[in-house]
C-alpha cells in the first residue's frame, strides 16, 4: 500500500509539473496569435505603402521631366520660328 501512495504523489507531483507547463504553452500560443494578427495588420499596411511609393515615384518622374518637355517645347517653336522666317524669305524671293 505505501508503494501505492507513493506512485500516487508521484503522479501527483507529474501532474502538477505538466499543468505548469501547459499552462506556459497556452501562453505562448496566445502570443503567436497576437503576432499573427499583428503582421497580417502589417502586410496591409505595407501594401499600402508600397502603392503610396509607386504613385510617388511616377509623379516625381513627371515633375522631373517637364523641364525637358518645355525645353522641348521651346526648341520647337525656334526652329518652326526659323524654319517659317526661311520660307517666307524663299517665297519673297520668288515673288510669291
Amino acid at each position: 500500500m505505501e508503494g501505492l501512495n507513493e506512485k500516487v504523489v508521484e503522479i501527483d507531483a507529474r501532474a502538477r509539473s505538466n499543468t505548469k507547463r501547459l499552462d506556459k504553452v497556452e501562453e505562448r500560443l496566445d502570443k503567436q496569435d497576437e503576432l499573427i494578427k499583428g503582421m497580417g495588420a502589417l502586410s496591409v499596411k505595407v501594401s499600402t505603402v508600397e502603392r503610396d511609393v509607386t504613385e510617388i515615384k511616377g509623379d516625381v518622374k513627371e515633375l522631373a521631366n517637364k523641364p525637358g518637355k518645355r525645353w522641348d517645347n521651346l526648341v520647337n517653336t525656334v526652329v518652326g520660328i526659323i524654319v517659317g522666317a526661311l520660307l517666307a524669305l524663299a517665297f519673297s524671293q520668288m515673288g510669291i
